[in-house]
């Protein structure tokens, strides 16, 4: 392996506890580096793991010890179990021990400063997922194409505006889902650029781009950020919340203003979370899906071509973009109890790492997981997650890809990279930030 990880020397096997296996530090140091995360190079350091070590547990001098589950058949068997591993209990997204302990504290106990359906246990989980189910099922968002298709358009002529030169991130991929989710909510257009800053401010934790500081932040700043930044994006759903609670309309934001669990209104801190996960979250997994895919296109003429040639591998190629790029890469659970799963031992308060972004590339899985393939088939893959917690937005999102690739296939003749891209540096959600590239239309 590339970072000089030999098995045979790395580990004592005779000082481990079979059960309970240990990680070598270098490879733990990878799995904790949210760089790593954004950049693709964690795969280095999940192959490793399948093949010798796919249930241990990571040490660190900076976080709290956390297993992390890598193969595709664990990590089915794991989601499936939410009862046993919480989503509530912690954080969901791995925090350093200080930031941990720090936000604690800010938030009198509470572990993150809102509270979303992906951080919520049975019996809420479902309660709350409920809301919005039926809204993104299939056959509610076919009903949708009709709508988004015009943006998608938009978005395609606004690139082609640029006269052949562009940053396919900041011009199309990563603003097209805003622009959708933002409609369906029922907030204006106008309001694009206060949400796109909201929503690269809430990443901007270990991202010094998109942070107010300028820089990545860590421990007791990682905290203070991610607080301050909630609580802005809290003040700008409770005005158009209360504005739907005046004029109703036929939107997102309607439904949720007017939404009861059992029988009572969404309390206050889970109705402004909800905004703030389909503003949010409903639009980076399907940005960076998006953005990864164009990346492939633009690195493999060859596979550009086959898709050109045949339009109806879109639908192919847009899941073979989402397994690629795997947008959900690990989230954080709890365990509930002591658990023997998988042939090992989980004890009550372990946390676990669900490394979506390992399961789309398991071989035991995928022929050929490293390379991408627009007309792969089947593609069982796990970039939205898996179980009770998959994502809910997961149609909206390949309607939204599907769409967009219909119209820019329809008009580009090809495209190529003209500079290094950028990622966003995240452990849970993370895609391109920058695709810098060069492209012809007709």
């Amino acid at each position: 392996m590339g970072c000089g990880m030999k098995p045979e020397v790395m580990l004592d096997e005779s000082a481990q506890d079979p059960m309970r296996p240990v990680m070598p530090e270098t490879v733990a140091n990878i799995v904790s580096s949210a760089a790593a995360h954004g950049d693709g190079s964690i795969h280095e350091a999940f192959t490793w793991l399948r093949a010798h070590h796919p249930l241990s547990i990571a040490e660190t001098r900076d976080f709290y010890p956390f297993w992390v589950v890598t193969r595709y058949a664990s990590l089915r068997t794991f989601a499936m179990h939410p009862e046993l591993f919480l989503s509530g209990a912690s954080s969901i997204t791995l925090l350093e021990r200080e930031g941990h302990q720090l936000m604690r504290e800010m938030l009198d106990g509470r572990p993150q400063p809102m509270r979303v359906i992906i951080q919520m246990d049975p019996p809420d989980h479902r309660l709350y997922r409920a809301v919005v189910a039926d809204k993104f099922i299939p056959r509610e968002i076919g009903k949708l194409a009709e709508t988004i298709r015009p943006i998608a358009r938009e978005f395609v002529e606004r690139m082609a505006a640029t006269g052949g030169e562009c940053d396919f991130a900041d011009t199309v991929s990563y603003v097209y889902p805003l622009r959708v989710i933002m409609h369906l909510l029922g907030v204006p257009a106008s309001e694009e650029s206060k949400l796109l800053r909201l929503s690269k401010a809430l990443q901007g934790t270990h991202n010094p781009d998109e942070s107010r500081a300028g820089t990545a932040h860590t421990g007791k700043a990682a905290a203070e950020a991610q607080i301050s930044i909630v609580k802005e994006i809290f003040a700008y759903f409770a005005e158009l919340n209360a504005d739907r609670l005046k004029d109703p309309r036929e939107d997102i934001a309607t439904l949720l203003s007017q939404a009861q669990i059992d029988g009572k209104p969404m309390p206050t801190l889970e109705l402004l979370s909800y905004y703030l996960v389909l503003a949010t979250a409903g639009h980076d997994t399907t940005s960076a899906a998006s953005g990864g895919g164009m990346i492939e296109l633009a690195r493999n003429p060859a596979e550009f071509a086959k898709v050109k040639a045949n339009p109806a591998l879109v639908e192919t190629f847009v899941e073979e973009a989402v397994r690629w790029v795997s947008p959900a890469k690990m989230t954080m659970r709890e365990a509930a109890q002591d658990v023997e799963i998988c042939g090992r031992r989980i004890k009550k308060g372990d946390h676990v790492g669900m490394a979506w972004a390992s399961g789309s590339r398991d071989e035991e899985v995928f022929d050929d997981p490293f390379t991408f393939k627009a007309d792969r088939r089947p593609n069982r893959l796990m970039g939205f997650g898996f179980g009770p917690h998959i994502c809910v937005g997961q149609h909206l999102a390949r309607l939204e890809m599907r769409l967009l690739f219909e119209e820019l296939f329809a008009r580009l003749e090809w495209v190529e990279l003209s500079g290094p891209t950028k990622s966003i540096a995240s452990f849970q959600v993370s895609g391109p930030k920058s695709i810098p590239m060069r492209f012809k239309m007709n």
